[in-house]
């Protein structure tokens, strides 16, 4: 029974095959020949698909060869350079507003 269920389960996630090969993100970055900050941008906008375990990162190589067959999204390419700066300054303020700063504590 729990062959089954584990059977269904990975045909349901579309099984990753034994003979896969994941990257780290220094790995991509250096096959890809960017920075590995670039790899994780394509990643946080979900661009590139990773799998993350923890704070450990992977990337499935076939899946990286993919993205860079494509290229970047039309819509990516589209943005200028000032219009990319002003959407990361605009990211920035809304994360700086929505944290609280620490509390002071007195010293004994």
């Amino acid at each position: 029974m729990r062959e089954e269920v584990r059977a269904a389960l990975a045909e349901a996630r579309g099984a990753v095959q034994p003979d896969t090969e994941f990257l780290t993100v220094k790995d991509a970055a250096s096959l890809a020949q960017v920075s590995a900050a670039t790899v994780r941008a394509w990643v946080q906008s979900g661009h590139l698909p990773c799998l993350r375990t923890g704070r450990l990162w992977r990337i499935r190589k076939d899946q990286l060869l993919s993205f860079l067959e494509r290229g970047p999204s039309p819509a990516d390419a589209a943005l200028s350079l000032e219009e990319r700066a002003t959407r990361i300054l605009a990211r920035r303020a809304a994360d700086a507003s929505t944290q609280t700063p620490p509390e002071r504590k007195e010293c004994p």
